[in-house]
């Protein structure tokens, strides 16, 4: 098994721990967003992202590092500098958000693809994940888009939509070269439970054998399973009970797992982005 790190824009990285790293498993695009409060139709942020993308797939020459375009729910857009389009929704964890956002308002999304583009011609070890897929209609239509911006490399998708577990064979056909299983999602998509209720439990019998399916399908086809979100030691020895090939492990998480680590190195920059966004948040609503 072998793990990869997940990243939230953070810089200042302890490079003696990528030992422990095969490559970068995930980017997360709407963490980019909310470190610099700024969106998609701005075009210094893009040039930001560009450049954040060049520095981490610079520093894994030899891995594979993925960069998931942003998964923003409807009130976090609407708080960045250049939100697109602004409106609310009362469901909004199961609603306009990854590629149903980005198939929505292609204009924006192209300037996202163009800033990955950009840096993943400088990178040719940067791949694209898609986030919230639903359908293999979404996946075709992200790939005719980066048929036209002349992206050649490699595509993945976010498992994390019950829809998506009887699809797989598709996305093999599509030629998707990475399958991530989002735990966080598949779990309350699965159980019909937010992270905070009682009934939410990525170790339910129901959600290990989501797993099992997951892998035993997508190593038919010789290919790999990533797992990723938040882990705990329950979960983390299941995936391999399972045989969950890759671990996607964020940088603000890396004291769990890695014995005698300075917890605030690690967790400060993923605090701060956060702390920073619910300021600005309660600034906002109070006006």
């Amino acid at each position: 098994m072998e793990y990869y790190l997940g990243l939230n824009s953070e810089q200042n990285f302890n490079f003696d721990l990528f030992k422990n790293f095969t490559g970068v498993g995930m980017i997360r695009g709407e963490n980019l967003c909310i470190n610099k409060m700024q969106y998609f139709t701005k075009d210094d942020f893009c040039k930001y992202v560009s450049d954040y993308l060049v520095y981490v797939a610079s520093s894994f020459p030899d891995g594979k590092v993925w960069y998931r375009t942003a998964d923003l729910v409807p009130h976090q857009v609407n708080l960045l500098d250049g939100c697109d389009y602004f409106f609310n929704e009362a469901h909004y964890l199961i609603g306009t958000r990854g590629v149903r956002r980005n198939l929505k308002f292609v204009d924006t999304y192209i300037k996202e693809l163009l800033s990955f583009i950009k840096a993943y011609n400088l990178c040719s070890n940067l791949g694209l994940l898609i986030p919230y897929v639903s359908s293999i209609e979404e996946v075709k239509k992200v790939k005719e888009i980066l048929n036209v911006l002349n992206y050649n490399g490699q595509l993945g998708v976010m498992i994390e939509i019950p829809s998506m577990i009887f699809m797989l064979d598709e996305l093999n056909d599509l030629g998707i070269s990475n399958f991530t299983i989002g735990i966080n999602d598949l779990t309350t998509n699965i159980l019909g439970a937010y992270r905070e209720n009682d009934a939410y439990n990525n170790n339910s019998i129901a959600i290990l054998k989501t797993i099992n399916y997951i892998v035993e399908k997508v190593h038919s086809f010789n290919k790999k399973v990533t797992i990723a979100g938040y882990l705990n030691s329950i979960l983390l020895e299941n995936a391999k009970k399972i045989g969950i090939d890759i671990i996607n492990i964020h940088y603000n998480e890396i004291p769990l797992f890695f014995d005698n680590q300075d917890e605030l190195f690690f967790t400060s920059h993923y605090k701060n982005i956060k702390d920073n966004y619910k300021n600005i948040k309660l600034q906002r609503t109070q006006k």
